[in-house]
């Protein structure tokens, strides 16, 4: 596991850089990512180690964002902001 912390912490430190990037503009942003922590737990450890870092991503991304939507069948419905 200390491999996939390595790896999550490099993943991290990525995002940490656009978001810094971001915020020194005065530009609006529009980040999207898929939600896949909705669906059954996948019986592939793998699968389970990629869904748990792209929900602590994007749990990231949201807690530094104004905004956040969550778009279900094309209908959007704010949930911060």
């Amino acid at each position: 596991t200390i491999e996939i912390d390595v790896l999550e912490a490099s993943i991290k430190k990525q995002f940490e850089k656009l978001i810094e990037a971001v915020q020194k503009t005065e530009l609006y942003f529009v980040i999207v990512t898929n939600e896949i922590g909705l669906c059954p737990v996948a019986a592939n450890k793998l699968t389970r180690i990629y869904t748990d870092i792209i929900g602590r991503m994007n749990q990231f991304i949201a807690g530094n964002s104004d905004e956040v939507y969550f778009v279900v069948s094309g209908i959007p419905m704010k949930i911060k902001g």
